[in-house]
């Protein structure tokens, strides 16, 4: 087993992974009128990990999947043109961003799914590292839209 699996293991702090969908602001009336009114961002976090970035303050290592509107638009044409115009207002999100705790637990409005809670008998018996962990639940999550 290498260092981060045994450094995992041995801080008792194992990941607890996460998607939460937060609404994003910036966007034009336009957009968002034909999206409903908000336009969701979702994210994959370790609700266990917490960073700080030049701060006091915890922040959460957010890892954008993908983003929705709030309307359900029927007309497949339109759905792609709208979705189109998301994805490529979200283009800069797509990677990691640190976004404070508390802005997280408050924004994310009851829209949080657990993806995996490491349990310390699977981190010894698969010998897996915190990225390959976090790795796993990227690709699950963005395969399988749980929000």
């Amino acid at each position: 087993m290498d260092d981060d699996a045994r450094l995992l293991i041995d801080s008792g702090v194992l990941p607890l992974f996460k998607v939460v969908a937060i609404a994003e602001d910036g966007w034009s009336d336009e957009i968002l009128e034909r999206s409903g009114g908000k336009i969701w961002s979702v994210y994959l976090y370790d609700s266990r990990r917490h960073v700080h970035i030049c701060s006091l303050i915890p922040s959460y290592e957010m890892h954008y999947l993908y983003s929705y509107p709030d309307r359900h638009l029927e007309d497949n044409a339109e759905r792609e043109q709208l979705m189109d115009d998301i994805d490529e207002g979200m283009l800069d999100s797509h990677g990691v961003d640190y976004m404070n705790c508390s802005t997280v637990c408050n924004a994310s409005s009851g829209h949080v799914a657990i993806v995996k809670d490491y349990s310390l008998e699977s981190i010894e018996e698969l010998e897996i590292t915190y990225e390959e962990a976090l790795e796993e639940c990227l690709e699950y999550a963005d395969g399988n839209h749980l929000i």
